[in-house]
């Protein structure tokens, strides 16, 4: 699991488990310090919509689709990132590289599953 150079605080005991669409796992978090009261990422599954945008542990989502995140609840920050559409806009901030805006392009197929396409480049 990529974290980068930061190691969370202890983490609030809900954590929104991985979406299969998108790779991405997040609390809001809890503790003093880095992040309080905020949507934090916990992690991003490798090879997934989430680590392939560039997503990383202790990493803050600051808004969704413009709609700011700061105070949500974790299943509003959950039905924000779980509507059906192709497309989300993120502002992320993470520490060493500011504030910036990122596209995670979620996945209409399961994880570990294979298109008609790979599995003929994979066959030709």
């Amino acid at each position: 699991m990529p974290s980068g150079h930061y190691t969370l605080p202890p983490l609030s005991s809900t954590v929104k488990r991985p979406s299969p669409s998108t790779g991405l796992s997040y609390t809001v978090q809890q503790s003093a310090g880095w992040g309080k009261g905020k949507a934090v990422i916990t992690s991003s599954v490798p090879y997934s919509p989430a680590h392939k945008a560039g997503l990383h542990t202790g990493d803050i989502i600051e808004e969704i689709d413009g709609i700011p995140t700061a105070k949500l609840q974790l299943e509003e920050l959950h039905s924000l990132l779980e509507r059906p559409q192709t497309v989300y806009l993120l502002t992320i901030t993470s520490l060493g590289r500011g504030t910036r805006k990122v596209v995670l392009r979620p996945e209409s197929k399961p994880q570990g599953s294979v298109t008609e396409r790979e599995l003929a480049r994979a066959f030709a």
